[in-house]
């Protein structure tokens, strides 16, 4: 009796206590591409600790997990937001690019959770997308102009968010427009007028930004029809341009060669400083003179290619150029203990400057020993 209890133990412990993951190359319902996606924004978003995830990761049958709407074999809605019936759903960390692949998604509502990060500008390929519901979360960064290429959109909701930098004019391409919420973030610069091209706003919210609100910098139709759509408009935190926050890229050259920018500013030759924009992304190339050689970047970036820095505070960067006719660093070979000076350089042990030589680096010695 003891052993045959022992053996029921046994049994009961070996069996499985857990489903295992989602396994995609199996998912029969939608593409194991749009599985995939959905494991990614699981995993992004500390799909373990939201307040609800049922069947997320767990099952084969990924158009039945919490939130997940699918038809025609393709998953046409993620709520796992405010819409949900719920102030969120727990979500945090980013948004990731991959949701970008869901091209027959119509409806991504992922407000009042904790994301952060920036919003992805690969969501500009959801071509299908009617409604973006972001609003109420932790986001930064600028609205992507991408937004704009989404004719389907009838409703962006991106209000309470910590969003900077200018609303970008695509948005007046999207014509079928109806809901369009910005307030309450750091959005900065002036209100572009392109948003008049939205025939069918109903309902605009921009006020408790850093937007330009004085009339004088706008042209009378737009401010009647600002006046019109969001009537307190006028109310902002601190109206700003965007980018009067600069830093400066200074160059320090040695040698005979030419930096230069893109974007535009240094010239270096004549012109090694240079303001932009905070968060403005500066790609630096060298150019040697005839003659000379470029050996390299220092000081913020290495190696002998383009140099890519992002202007989050004043920068020096270094390049070094070399004459091509100047004559080769002084090679020292050590004979210590050697039986004979003139024995193979394979076997002596030598530096180049204060750098030791590898075993068959190629070297020159000329007169002398």
């Amino acid at each position: 009796m003891p052993k045959k209890s022992f053996l029921l133990l046994v049994l009961f412990l070996a069996s499985p206590l857990a489903q295992a993951a989602t396994d995609c190359a199996a998912v029969t319902e939608i593409p194991s591409t749009e599985c995939e996606v959905l494991v990614t924004l699981y995993n992004s978003t500390d799909g373990d600790n939201w307040e609800n995830n049922s069947g997320w990761n767990v099952t084969n049958t990924p158009c039945s997990w919490e939130g997940v709407r699918c038809s025609g074999g393709h998953v046409l809605e993620l709520d796992l937001g405010y819409y949900n019936g719920t102030y969120g759903n727990n979500l945090t960390g980013s948004i990731p690019s991959e949701l970008g692949n869901l091209t027959n998604l119509e409806y991504l509502l992922l407000s009042s959770n904790s994301l952060t990060g920036t919003i992805p500008s690969e969501l500009g390929n959801l071509t299908n997308l009617e409604s973006l519901s972001l609003s109420s979360n932790e986001l930064t960064g600028s609205i992507p102009s991408e937004l704009g290429n989404l004719s389907n959109l009838t409703t962006i909701l991106l209000n309470s968010n910590d969003l900077t930098g200018s609303i970008p004019s695509e948005l007046g391409n999207l014509t079928n427009l109806t809901y369009l919420k910005l307030n309450n973030n750091q959005l900065c610069g002036e209100i572009p007028s392109e948003l008049m091209n939205l025939t069918n706003l109903g309902y605009l919210r921009l006020e408790n930004n850093n937007l330009i609100n004085t009339d004088t910098a706008y042209p009378a139709n737009l401010i009647t029809w600002l006046d019109e759509k969001n009537s307190n408009w006028h109310t902002q935190i601190s109206p700003s341009d965007c980018g009067t926050t600069n830093h400066t890229l200074t160059i320090t050259k040695t040698g005979n060669g030419t930096i230069t920018s893109t974007p535009a500013g240094i010239n270096c030759g004549t012109d090694c400083t240079e303001d932009y924009n905070t968060g403005t992304e500066v790609t630096l190339t060298a150019t040697p003179e005839e003659g000379s050689t470029f050996t390299g970047w220092s000081s913020g970036c290495n190696g002998t290619g383009n140099c890519t820095i992002t202007m989050n505070n004043d920068k020096t960067i270094t390049a070094t150029f070399q004459n091509s006719g100047e004559p080769p660093p002084h090679f020292t070979p050590n004979w210590t203990g050697l039986p004979h000076k003139r024995m193979s350089l394979w076997a002596i042990e030598a530096t180049l400057d204060s750098t030791p030589l590898e075993t068959n680096d190629e070297i020159a010695i000329f007169d002398g020993e």
